[in-house]
């Protein structure tokens, strides 16, 4: 059982935040490859900073495949509103 809570544990630190990720760190992530990787940056960059994975279906080379390890082994770091 602790096995498998640090498995779990490793497993969430691993994770990558889509809003500060490099394009290598990105496509480190099984599935996705250097070009995606490049893309899903250059978005960033002309748009700003990511809500959802979901944005990134407006990627032409983004497929399914894809969008699906980018859901699994990413992160969206969203700033908490001002109160």
């Amino acid at each position: 059982m602790l096995f498998l809570l640090a498995t779990a544990l490793a497993a969430e630190t691993t994770d990558i935040s889509l809003n500060r990720a490099t394009a290598e760190e990105i496509a480190a992530i099984e599935g996705v490859s250097d070009d995606q990787a490049v893309a899903v940056v250059e978005l960033r960059d002309d748009r700003g900073r990511f809500n959802s994975v979901e944005e990134l279906r407006v990627l032409p080379d983004i497929s399914p495949e894809s969008l699906d390890a980018l859901r699994q082994h990413s992160t969206i770091d969203v700033p908490m509103p001002a109160k």
